[in-house]
């Protein structure tokens, strides 16, 4: 069984203390096709999707909004890279900005078929 991955992002202003401020950006990822045993093994490629877009994956920060959209945040710099946690705690402080990335992956499983 194969299936296909392919994110979109929108990208927030945060603050800690205020949450989610103005949409600054949002773009597209690449897709990437992943051959899985079965449907159970999607977050595997998830997380495996989420590493090449370099964060990092915790399926707690996630959750099916419907059932082929994961929805997932990370907190991110300037540059859109994951925030590390050092960073994390200045942002805290608002000696910093972070930005949250809402991140929405559209999961297409590709059935197999034979042709005759």
């Amino acid at each position: 069984m194969r299936v296909i991955l392919k994110g979109h992002t929108s990208v927030y202003e945060d603050s800690y203390e205020h949450g989610e401020l103005d949409h600054v950006d949002c773009f597209s990822f690449d897709s990437r096709e992943f051959e899985i045993v079965d449907e159970s093994h999607i977050l595997n490629a998830m997380e495996i999707y989420y590493k090449f877009l370099g964060y990092s994956f915790n399926s707690a920060h996630g959750e099916w909004i419907e059932p082929n959209i994961y929805s997932y945040y990370v907190l991110v710099d300037e540059d859109n890279g994951e925030a590390s946690n050092s960073e994390i705690e200045s942002w805290k402080k608002e000696e910093m900005k972070l930005y949250s990335s809402l991140i929405t992956v559209n999961v297409a499983i590709v059935s197999e078929f034979k042709a005759y």
